[in-house]
């Protein structure tokens, strides 16, 4: 495929969106544009014929590799919690606290509607699909850290873009350690967790927005 295609495929689905979100040009629900850009991704990787198990197992999955997964997880989490404590100690719990119900379906739904899907599209499909645009390794996980976090600052929050930038660079890292899915969904999936558990999951959701 011809690089300025590529370039305008990028702009339509990792740029733009964000922008008509943020500008509230378009309704201020992001669910909507996951769905389309996941079943978009699906269908270029089923063309490609990399739309197979070994996607989200990945060649060399290892116990090894799912321990260093979860122990990086253990250290975030800790990190989370320390960030809450000493930044908004108001907010520490408090969904589970407050809002048992609505909290146990976010942990529910969560791993399989958001993280899942958001690391198809930002890693496996990225990486797929970009990386011989980019020109390297290095340089695609750059991109696909850099646009993750900007696609979450229609949350209007410093602390959602800044935690999205530094997940978005682990989660980078571990798919390309791993060229599996599975190994950044989980922690995309635990450590998303952990920000609402630990109270500041709004961030993340409603952002600034009243």
């Amino acid at each position: 495929m011809k690089r300025s295609l590529l370039a305008f495929e990028i702009l339509v689905l990792f740029v733009i969106p964000p922008l008509l979100i943020f500008y509230e040009i378009i309704p201020r629900k992001p669910f909507p544009y996951i769905i389309i850009a996941t079943l978009y991704a699906l269908a270029i990787l089923n063309r490609q014929a990399k739309l197979t198990s070994t996607m989200f197992w990945g060649q060399n999955y290892s116990r090894q590799s799912l321990f260093k997964s979860l122990r990086q997880c253990l250290v975030a989490t800790l990190f989370i919690a320390g960030f809450v404590l000493i930044f908004y100690p108001e907010m520490f719990l408090s969904f589970p606290l407050e809002r048992p119900k609505i909290w146990l379906l976010v942990t529910l739904l969560y791993p399989l509607l958001s993280a899942l899907p958001q690391e198809l599209i930002y890693r496996t499909f990225f990486f797929s699909r970009y990386q011989d645009f980019f020109g390297s390794e290095k340089v695609t996980i750059i991109a696909s850290t850099l646009l993750f976090a900007y696609a979450h600052m229609i949350y209007l929050h410093p602390v959602s873009i800044l935690f999205c930038l530094v997940g978005g660079f682990i989660f980078s890292l571990s798919y390309v350690r791993t060229r599996a899915l599975l190994f950044p969904a989980l922690e995309h999936a635990l450590l998303g967790l952990a920000v609402f558990t630990l109270g500041i999951g709004k961030f993340f959701y409603h952002g600034a927005v009243k």
